[in-house]
């Protein structure tokens, strides 16, 4: 009994180290991003009229490529990859007793970002069923050019015309389904926050921060 009561610890200390491994994978996810609107109106600076602007984007195509390492059952570290592109159309107006201008103009904007995340777990590693919480920071570049497709034209100095680089916060909750000895499918719903290039360039200028939400669904391989 003594005997295989050792070799049944043994057994039981084995499973655990395993489970307590780093475990590294790859996945690729895809799906839709929607970007935040925002709009802002005041008066002119002499008071004789107002002055108006907004900006609107369009739901557009997202990609996210990844790895990570499964330090414990429960937290995770992960490394992302981050595409996105949408349509946008910016307006701004000024009116006084005298004069009235507007301007409409339509955009096409694309952001390549790199974040780390750390994930939080609910289950353990073994477990078909994974949610999850995760959060992270990183930088994006934005970039967005007139929609020629649309027929838009504008000069580089235009408020459709633009590059930047800023920083962002990315919170994500999402779900780990096995579907295969090292297959796994997963979805997410993730908000990135970050300052708002297209908001800056609006005369007059907006004052929300940019929101990115992103739905998407894809491919996990364990190694």
């Amino acid at each position: 009994m003594s005997v295989l009561g050792g070799l049944l610890s043994l057994s039981v200390v084995q499973t655990a180290e395993a489970q307590e491994g780093v475990e590294v994978y790859l996945g690729a996810v895809a799906g839709v991003a929607v970007l935040s609107a925002d709009a802002t109106s005041g008066a002119t600076a002499n008071g004789d009229g107002f002055t108006f602007s907004h900006y609107a984007a369009k739901n557009g195509p997202a990609l996210n490529l990844f790895a990570g390492a499964h330090l414990t059952d429960y937290v995770t570290v992960q490394a992302n990859y981050r595409w996105n592109r949408n349509d946008f159309r910016s307006a701004s107006a000024s009116a006084t007793s005298a004069v009235t201008v507007f301007d409409d103009d339509l955009g096409r904007s694309t952001q390549h970002a790199v974040v780390g995340d750390v994930l939080l777990y609910f289950r353990e590693r073994s477990s078909r069923f994974r949610p999850y919480l995760s959060a992270g920071v990183g930088a994006v570049w934005v970039t967005s050019d007139p929609d020629q497709d649309n027929g838009a034209s504008g000069s580089e100095g235009s408020s459709v015309s633009f590059a930047d680089t800023i920083p962002v916060l990315r919170v994500a909750v999402g779900i780990d389904v096995e579907v295969g000895p090292r297959w796994l499918v997963r979805y997410s719903f993730s908000e990135g926050i970050s300052p708002n290039p297209f908001s800056e360039r609006l005369s007059p200028p907006g004052e929300s921060g940019l929101m990115n939400f992103q739905n998407l669904v894809g491919l996990i391989y364990r190694f």
